[in-house]
């Protein structure tokens, strides 16, 4: 748990004072012995909602972004 006080990539989310709390899974890859690769892997949809800068789950919001692709490929089609 923290408090998102700092900018964040992708870039445009902005510093809120909101407080998050999100689970991070840090991946290490070996090689001969050595760490090569360090990835970090977050839940960014999760932090959006806890910040204000995505619907909440189940909202009507949210509902009509999960139905966006559909529309937008039934427009593609049309052309």
């Amino acid at each position: 748990m923290g408090t998102h006080t700092g900018s964040l990539d992708p870039p445009g989310l902005a510093a809120t004072g909101k407080d998050v709390e999100f689970d991070v899974r840090e991946i290490i890859e070996f090689r001969d012995g050595l760490a090569s690769h360090f990835r970090v892997v977050m839940d960014m949809t999760e932090f959006a909602r806890q910040i204000g800068a995505f619907p909440a789950r189940g909202s009507r919001g949210e509902r009509a972004m999960a139905r966006m692709p559909r529309f937008q490929m039934k427009v593609a089609r049309r052309r």
